[in-house]
């Protein structure tokens, strides 16, 4: 079957050339297949990482709500250690006085 525009010879030349063109044609279909299995590789594996991402977004956002109740509570113990503070100094005014008064019934007494 003569193919027009293709030079033929008796040597084989056209059936030499079309199993150069057939071994590059499955090269390349190989090559297709490769990367095919590559990217469904990578696919999957970012995929993964898309999981993980999404479960640290929601991890941050939690943290970030629980963080405002700890705001809170951080507030809520400022004011305590205030209260303490004052509660520590009148305790010692009322020790003092309780020193002197002490003395002085000693010395009433004497």
């Amino acid at each position: 079957m003569a193919v027009p525009g293709w030079s033929y010879c008796s040597c084989g030349g056209l059936s030499k050339g079309l199993t150069a063109l057939e071994f590059r044609d499955e090269a390349t279909n190989d090559l297709l297949e490769l990367l095919e299995k590559m990217n469904i590789r990578v696919a999957e594996e970012y995929k993964g990482f898309g999981d993980v991402a999404s479960g640290v977004r929601v991890f941050v956002e939690q943290l970030k709500s629980k963080s405002g109740n700890f705001d809170e509570y951080v507030q809520q113990i400022d004011v305590i250690e205030k209260q303490y503070d004052n509660l520590i100094s009148r305790n010692i005014k009322i020790l003092n006085m309780s020193s002197i008064l002490d003395i002085n019934a000693r010395l009433i007494r004497l």
